[in-house]
């Protein structure tokens, strides 16, 4: 029984996932990107893809990208996103495998691949640096395998920039990505100190250890009063972490028909639930979330 608990928890932290579509999602938006990013018009997107659905050349053991795109004239671009970065031997592999990916798929959807398209891959990684990092690394014009006449541009992005050495509005969509993954960082750090919470018998253990991690980005620099703030809501998380469905109700004064209209849960389930039936931790993370209880943490 305990085993089912603890995978049931690890499947929740792995797929809670509560946040809207993301920026470069939306092609209109990674169209904008890539054209500021490339000082280039793009005449329009042929083929969009986000990385659960790619075209059946991307099926790679590594290297699968987050977005790939065709525009009208064949030009590809693939944006791979990572939080904290890529090494340089792990860019030169992947862009092979890639760019290896991207001739097959021109020659599966149009019968060949054309001499005069060029291909684009963008790493982009919101990794908080200690030193000195640009905005944007050009990692040369290289032409990997397959057709020499099909040249392979690759881009490295740091949207935790020191050194901002591109255009404004590039610096803008940079700024947007940055923070949309604080937002992603944020929310898979509460998941997951739901998950860790009940495993800590000291509460004030756990507020420490969460509020100081490094998992609120390598540059984090909160301190004084709003580090007191972190603390607090951490400590928030493992109260509230300790409740039944019917602590959590009863903690912002709702009734059981008022929870079960609120949430869209039948009264039979919330009664047997309160009378010792077991609920999942992912329904009590769900519903404190959903009705206010629980807290961002920042």
């Amino acid at each position: 029984m305990k085993k089912q608990k603890k995978m049931e928890e690890f499947i929740m932290f792995e797929t809670t996932n509560l946040l809207p579509i993301r920026y470069l999602q939306d092609k209109d938006n990674a169209k904008v990107f890539l054209e500021a990013l490339l000082g280039k018009s793009i005449s329009g997107i042929e083929r969009f893809y986000w990385r659960t659905n790619l075209p059946e050349a991307f099926d790679l053991r590594q290297g699968k990208p987050d977005i790939y795109l065709e525009d009208l004239n064949k030009n590809q671009y693939a944006i791979l996103e990572r939080r904290y970065g890529f090494d340089c031997g792990y860019q030169d592999t992947v862009s092979r495998f890639i760019q290896n990916a991207m001739s097959a798929d021109s020659l599966s959807y149009h019968g060949t691949v054309s001499e005069c398209s060029e291909s684009y891959i963008i790493f982009l990684s919101h990794l908080g640096c200690f030193g000195q990092s640009d905005a944007i690394c050009d990692l040369s014009d290289v032409s990997t395998g397959g057709d020499s006449n099909n040249r392979c541009h690759k881009l490295s992005i740091n949207t935790h920039y020191l050194v901002p050495n591109a255009d404004p509005q590039v610096i803008k969509i940079l700024d947007i990505l940055r923070s949309e993954d604080t937002e992603i960082m944020r929310k898979e750090n509460l998941v997951e100190m739901w998950v860790t919470a009940p495993n800590e018998k000291d509460r004030d253990a756990f507020m420490s250890e969460w509020a100081l991690t490094e998992s609120w980005g390598l540059d984090d620099t909160t301190d004084g009063d709003e580090l007191t703030e972190r603390a607090m809501r951490c400590a928030h998380v493992w109260d509230v972490s300790r409740m039944g469905i019917k602590e959590i109700r009863e903690s912002i004064g709702l009734t059981q028909i008022e929870f079960s209209h609120r949430l869209c849960i039948p009264m039979s389930t919330i009664q047997a639930w309160e009378n010792g039936e077991d609920c999942a931790g992912y329904i009590r993370y769900m519903a404190a979330l959903l009705l206010g209880v629980l807290k961002e943490v920042k």
